[in-house]
């Protein structure tokens, strides 16, 4: 059998493809693949079948029109050939079938380098394509070295394909070192034996051509493309003028090229590519002066003649612009440095784009085209925001913002501003505070209250009011953002958390009644968020936001929660909800004392450090509020299957460290195991420290030490969460309480009634009924009356 190597050939073949075979592919394929893997056959004919099911896929690939289509059908393609070899090791026809699978490689790298050459930015198709060809090279090279002495059809195939992937892998980065050594090689293997095959004989000419170009050897590129023109047939008239280009570049033989181009069966977007880059040539091999500046003025003239009906086309004539380019000519208008900036940016020259973009602006400006000149700093600070230049991103901003005449852009480069100074700050890289994220939050609020882009900053600053412990202030932003923008449904869920959390903390001094009238005032609340979600999506984060608040120990309805989950899990989800939806249901399932079911999905439900944290704490408290206990051993179990999963990970941080290590003592003091806790936080130093600041954690940390009777570190640690909570909040009395209890259980009575009379004294109510009745009962215990 003889192949050839061709585009050629790739071409004739993808003409023969139906453009209904999709629908049929998949069934012949399957059918051929039986026959192509029937021992009984005579190995053969199962090779023949096995090469004929491989072109089919190829034939496919030519036909479709999306690239990831054509690249699949290729990788399928080569797939079947591996396949085969690798079952029917040695067979006849082994070295065929490297060699075609190979093309199948270098034609997926060839994809993914015109997807790379159309935007430098996409590192990811630079990468795909680099491993192809190396791919490529590598899966050919022992087969040329095997064949070297041959000149046999599939022999010259072999060396004319070596000699294509090396030529296209130093292409990809065509000035590092290994470049020149790969053009080298491959020349070298065009050299080593003549191409009599008519097929390559003009592609091999061809592609000598191009390598000796790209080295510098013009003279010689032109005798070889001369060459490739008298071989029958001649190379593809596209291939053609792509060497030829350079060679005239080269040689400064511009009129003579542009003259070849303009006579050229191509259509008029290719030919305008290749004069531009003609003019860029010579405008790089003239001096300063009138001559180059012309040449230069014809070179944006063919950009700008692309830009509005030939968009791959202008695509690349940008790129290759901005590379030939530094900066237009000082006498130059704005057109062009903003056109050379939208170059620079696709390039991936951030600062270079938004420095040409402020010329621009400025050159604009001092046109008297005001409006222009706006956008043009709009555009320079949005790049530079995009680059993570937030500082500078500010200042260009701030000018858009500030000027009265900007229209509907000052509200866009508003909210950019304040996304870059937040960034900043949360880099704490300097060149922003927090007073000024809020004043760009707070002003963009208030100058631009009813742009779309605002509801962001309501989100935002709801947010930052939260930290800062201002929560009137947070709900009232999170409130005002319009049912219109996509952060309703994030600014309505936050609400609910809110309301979620105050049940948690309130279960602390409220009596069933008020808690009940709460958790039904909340669950209200999510009812009516519910009835305005406007898709399947925010409705599945609804659910999950009323299953959370089932699951409040002591306050919701576990099984309720547990019913929703399940009926959840069989909708379509998101990822992120499916993973909550998973682990909700492992506290679901213990909470509901279904503890066989909740310790299997405890050991497999896939979570990251940070997921399977939050999971140890939401089983932590189910199992310190559990009614019996048997439940609270038997939650705490699964607790301890979480938290020994956590123990095994790696390059945590102290905080994180410091977490799981409490989870895993608090999971065996839970299930009555003392000593294996006391192993755990045995010498360990200043955990509350690296815990942070969360006023549960530590609250959880100081009954830990308590349970275990470890007393001096209990002791100052309720201390400490006393004083940091607001005084008379359910955190504020329960810390107070258990405080006392850890001093009348280390023996100090008279210390643990000062704090129990103190806390009476300032709030004789003691924060409710709930709240009270256990006062009076540590007061009983000490046998002092309250005053």
């Amino acid at each position: 059998m003889r192949l050839v190597g061709s585009v050629c050939l790739a071409l004739f073949l993808a003409a023969q493809v139906s453009a209904q075979l999709d629908g049929e592919l998949s069934g012949y394929i399957a059918q051929r693949r039986k026959v192509m893997d029937d021992p009984a056959l005579p190995i053969a004919e199962r090779e023949t079948v096995a090469l004929e099911v491989a072109a089919t896929l190829d034939r496919a690939a030519w036909a479709a029109s999306a690239p990831p289509a054509r690249r699949a059908a290729w990788s399928e393609a080569r797939d079947v050939l591996d396949g085969f070899s690798s079952r029917e090791k040695g067979h006849p026809r082994t070295s065929l079938f490297a060699f075609q699978a190979s093309v199948y490689l270098w034609a997926e790298g060839q994809s993914w380098a015109r997807l790379a050459e159309r935007d430098p930015s996409d590192l990811a198709a630079h990468a795909r394509a680099a491993s192809a060809f190396e791919g490529t090279v590598a899966r050919i090279r022992p087969l040329v070295q095997a064949m070297e002495s041959s000149d046999e059809p599939l022999a010259q195939n072999l060396r004319f394909r070596f000699a294509r992937a090396l030529a296209d892998l130093a292409s990809l980065d065509p000035e590092r070192p290994e470049a020149t050594a790969m053009r080298e090689e491959a020349l070298a293997v065009l050299r080593a034996r003549p191409f009599n095959e008519v097929s390559l004989k003009g592609h091999a000419s061809l592609l000598s051509a191009e390598l000796l170009a790209r080295s510098g050897q013009f003279a010689q590129a032109k005798v070889a493309l001369s060459s490739a023109d008298r071989s029958n047939p001649a190379p593809p008239i596209r291939e053609r003028l792509a060497a030829l280009v350079p060679i005239g570049i080269g040689l400064k033989e511009f009129a003579a090229v542009e003259n070849e181009v303009d006579r050229a069966p191509i259509d008029a977007a290719e030919k305008n590519l290749l004069r531009l880059r003609l003019a860029l040539g010579e405008r790089a091999s003239l001096p300063a002066g009138e001559k180059r500046t012309k040449i230069e003025a014809e070179a944006f003239r063919r950009v700008v003649d692309l830009q509005s009906t030939h968009p791959t086309e202008f695509r690349l004539a940008l790129l290759d612009l901005a590379r030939s380019v530094d900066e237009p000519s000082a006498s130059r208008g704005p057109d062009a440095w903003s056109l050379l900036a939208e170059g620079a940016s696709l390039l991936g020259q951030p600062d270079r784009a938004a420095r040409l973009d402020v010329i621009a602006a400025s050159k604009a400006e001092g046109r008297g085209d005001r409006a222009t000149a706006r956008t043009l700093r709009f555009r320079a600070g949005a790049v530079l925001f995009q680059a993570g230049r937030f500082a500078r991103s500010d200042a260009i901003l701030s000018q858009v913002v500030d000027d009265p005449g900007a229209g509907p852009l000052r509200p866009r480069a508003g909210m950019l501003r304040a996304l870059a100074r937040g960034r900043l700050l949360a880099a704490n890289a300097g060149g922003s505070t927090r007073e000024s994220y809020l004043t760009a939050l707070v002003d963009q609020i208030r100058r631009f209250p009813d742009d779309p882009a605002t509801g962001e900053a309501r989100w935002l600053l709801g947010r930052a009011r939260l930290e800062s412990g201002e929560r009137a202030e947070a709900e009232a932003m999170w409130n005002s953002v319009p049912r219109s923008h996509a952060r309703w449904i994030d600014a309505r869920l936050a609400l609910a958390g809110l309301r979620r959390t105050d049940l948690e903390i309130r279960r602390l001094v409220d009596d069933a009644t008020a808690l009940a009238a709460s958790r039904d005032a909340a669950r209200s609340a999510l009812a009516s968020v519910a009835s305005q979600s406007r898709d399947d999506s925010e409705r599945a984060d609804v659910i999950l936001e009323e299953i959370r608040l089932e699951l409040v120990p002591g306050v919701g309805d576990v099984k309720r929660a547990l019913d929703e989950v399940e009926r959840l899990r069989r909708l379509p989800l998101r990822l992120d909800q499916r993973g909550l939806a998973d682990r909700l249901r492992v506290v679901a399932l213990a909470a509901c004392e279904r503890f066989l079911d909740a310790e299997q999905a405890a050991q497999t439900v896939m979570a990251s450090t940070d997921e399977l944290l939050a999971l140890a704490r939401d089983l932590d408290r189910a199992a310190a509020s559990a009614g019996t206990g048997r439940a609270t051993h038997r939650i705490s179990g699964v607790e301890r299957i979480v938290a020994d999963r956590l123990a095994g990970a790696r390059d945590l941080a102290p905080a994180i460290e410091a977490e799981i290590r409490l989870r895993r003592a608090r999971g065996r003091m839970l299930a009555g195991d003392f000593v294996g806790a006391r192993g755990i936080v045995s010498g360990w130093n200043e955990p509350d420290v690296l815990l942070g600041g969360d006023l549960d954690v530590l609250a959880e940390l100081a009954d830990l030490f308590t349970q275990i009777g470890d007393f001096p570190r209990a002791i100052p640690g309720y201390r400490r969460i006393a004083q940091r909570a607001p005084a008379g909040s359910p955190r504020w009395f329960a810390a107070r309480l258990g405080h006392a209890q850890a001093l009348e259980a280390a023996k100090e009575p008279a210390a643990a009634q000062k704090i129990v009379e103190g806390s009476a004294l300032l709030y004789p109510y003691l924060g409710g009924p709930a709240m009270k009745e256990r006062f009076e009962g540590l007061r009983r215990k000490l046998e002092r009356p309250l005053p």
